[in-house]
């Protein structure tokens, strides 16, 4: 689909003011600052300098029409106005998307991986996922995941969140921090699930006190299988996403926190079945379970696991250095010894809090 855009229609206009309203309360959309010159004389659109600036370009190899040829392209997105051209020298733009609301759909064709982006008239691009082009899928899928949030915040009359807009602009960033942001409906909650598809180098998410439910946990819990430390504390989560945490801990995930939610004893064992899964290699740093409601039978569970590796010579599988916080719970004398004989008789536990019980 190649055309000029002369006529805006009622959603294209919508998009314009929703760009318009973001860039003005955020500076997300810096072109790069180690920009070619002959880039910057790219003409996106002469004739709708409110797109926004422009925080992409590149070349792609763009499916010729409905063949199953490619051919290079330059592209450039201004917001969320996506133009291309034939080559970064060109002044006649080949085409333009306004971004929709669909994430970005992944295909081959002639054994080749391509990616599909509709706009919001149902019309679409396709290009390899070679060179830019996974780069690109993953700027344009976090584009969509912006644009469903701005929807969402204006639909229920609420302030943009910087955190979750910063976080959802660059699929390069390391990590997600929330704390006391409880406004996450199932929306939000579904918008960053999605969106961890496309930050590829997410190791870190902490959403603490943001009022997460079991539901809210299922939804985030199918795209958390890279994460290496995942922060829950203080959240509505309860022995129901027992199960999911027993998934969750197969990942290669170090560092798992749990405090303040009404877990119990169910999903601590959950959770030590789950460590006889994981993958050889992948060592656990800390396991927090403050507060959490768990009892002398989670801990002896706990404890005839590692007693178990250990006859079996698989204690490496945990590793040596785990930080074990089962402070504020309810466990009793028989507990305590067990874990006592852990620490006597296996090298597992590095650090251990044990304040504030009974």
């Amino acid at each position: 689909m190649e055309r000029d855009m002369q006529h805006k229609s009622i959603e294209e206009q919508e998009t314009e003011r929703l760009f318009e309203r973001f860039n003005e309360e955020l500076d997300c959309f810096e072109f790069p600052k180690n920009a070619r010159t002959k880039s910057l004389v790219v003409a996106a659109d002469d004739s709708d300098p409110n797109h926004g600036t422009t925080n992409y370009y590149g070349t792609v190899q763009k499916r010729r029409s409905t063949t199953s040829k490619f051919h290079p392209r330059w592209i450039v997105l201004k917001g969320f106005a996506l133009y291309w051209y034939r080559t970064s020298d060109s002044k006649e733009q080949k085409g333009c998307l306004i971004i929709g609301d669909k994430a970005p759909v992944q295909s081959v064709i002639n054994e080749q991986r391509c990616c599909t982006i509709s706009d919001i008239k149902g019309a679409s691009l396709t290009f390899l996922l070679n060179g830019n082009g996974a780069v690109f899928m993953a700027k344009i899928g976090c584009q969509v995941c912006t644009k469903q949030y701005l929807q969402e915040a204006i639909n229920n009359n609420l302030t943009f969140n910087k955190t979750i807009l910063h976080y959802l602009n660059d699929p390069f960033t390391s990590s997600l921090h929330l704390n006391k942001y409880q406004k996450l409906n199932n929306n939000f909650i579904e918008q960053i699930a999605e969106s961890l598809k496309f930050h590829t180098k997410l190791k870190e998410v902490e959403l603490i006190n943001c009022e997460i439910t079991d539901e809210q946990l299922a939804i985030l819990a199918k795209e958390v299988k890279e994460i290496m430390k995942l922060n829950l504390s203080s959240n509505r989560i309860t022995q129901h996403s027992a199960r999911i945490f027993n998934e969750i801990i197969q990942s290669p995930i170090t560092s798992l926190i749990l405090d303040n939610n009404s877990i119990l004893d169910a999903t601590l064992e959950e959770i030590s079945h789950g460590l006889q899964e994981r993958a050889r290699g992948c060592l656990m740093q800390k396991l927090s379970l403050k507060n959490t409601g768990i009892s002398d039978g989670g801990i002896m569970v706990l404890a005839n696991l590692i007693k178990a590796l250990g006859s079996r010579g698989r204690l490496d599988d945990i590793g040596s250095g785990l930080s074990l916080d089962v402070s504020s719970n309810d466990i009793a004398d028989v507990g305590l010894r067990m874990l006592g004989e852990i620490l006597e008789d296996f090298n597992v536990i590095s650090c251990l809090n044990i304040s504030d019980l009974p």
